[in-house]
C-alpha cells in the first residue's frame, strides 16, 4: 500500500500538485480524469463527502468478545494512503468502472478515458506467486484456458470489495459488502463466478 500510494502521489506531483496538498490534488485529478468521465457519480476519497450523500453503507466488524457478536456502525475514516485503494464508491460506480475496463478504456458513452495500449499495460504481470498467479498494477492475473482472469479483492475497516473480469469474453463481476474481512466472501464469490463462467463455455 505504501508503494502504491507513493506512486500515486508522485504522479500528481509530476502533474503540478503542491507539496502538502497531495491528498486533495490526487482526489481532484481522479475526479476530473476518471470519476466524472466514467459517470462514477458518488465516487470520492472523502469519508465526509460519502456521509453527506446519505447513501453510504455502515460497516460491520466482529467484536473481540465471547460470545462473538457483530458491532455495527464503524465510522468510515479518512485514509492517508488514498492512491492505494481509498475510494468510496457505489456498486453502480464500480460497474461503470468495470465497463470502462472491459471497453478497453472507453466508457459506455464512448468517451476514451485511457488508451487501450496504456490500459493493457496495467494488466501485464510483473511477478508471479508460488501458484503461478501473476501480479500486475494492482491486479491479480491468471490464465483460464485461452482467456485471462483479471481480479482484485480488498478488505478495509469492515468493508470487502471484489472486481474481476475476463476481457476476452467481455464479462466481469463487481461485489461490495460490509463485513469484517468478509469471512472469505470475496474469494468464494470469485471461485464460484469463475466456475459458472467455465461451465457455460
Amino acid at each position: 500500500n505504501l508503494s502504491c500510494a507513493t506512486a500515486g502521489f508522485c504522479a500528481v506531483l509530476a502533474d503540478g500538485a503542491t507539496w502538502g496538498n497531495l491528498e486533495r490534488d490526487f482526489a481532484h485529478q481522479m475526479k476530473v480524469r476518471l470519476f466524472d468521465p466514467m459517470g462514477m457519480r458518488l465516487a470520492t476519497f472523502s469519508a465526509e463527502e460519502a456521509r453527506l450523500t446519505g447513501d453510504f453503507a455502515v460497516s460491520h466488524k466482529k467484536a473481540m468478545l465471547w460470545p462473538m457478536r457483530i458491532e455495527d456502525e464503524v465510522t468510515p475514516r479518512e485514509d492517508p494512503l488514498s492512491p492505494a485503494g481509498g475510494v468510496r464508491a457505489s456498486i453502480t460506480d464500480m460497474v461503470r468502472y468495470l465497463a470502462s475496463q472491459l471497453g478497453f478504456g472507453v466508457t459506455p458513452e464512448g468517451y476514451q478515458v485511457v488508451s487501450e495500449e496504456n490500459l493493457r499495460q496495467t494488466w501485464l504481470p510483473q511477478t508471479r506467486d508460488s501458484h503461478g498467479i501473476g501480479y500486475a498494477l494492482g491486479w491479480g492475473v491468471e490464465r483460464l484456458g485461452d482467456s485471462t482472469l483479471i481480479f482484485h479483492e480488498g478488505y478495509y475497516a469492515g468493508y470487502v470489495a471484489l472486481l474481476a473480469m475476463i476481457p476476452e469474453k467481455g464479462i466481469g463481476i463487481a461485489l461490495l459488502a460490509k463485513m469484517d474481512r468478509g469471512y472469505g466472501l470475496a474469494s468464494i464469490a470469485l471461485d464460484e463466478w469463475v466456475s459458472l463462467v467455465q461451465n457455460r463455455q
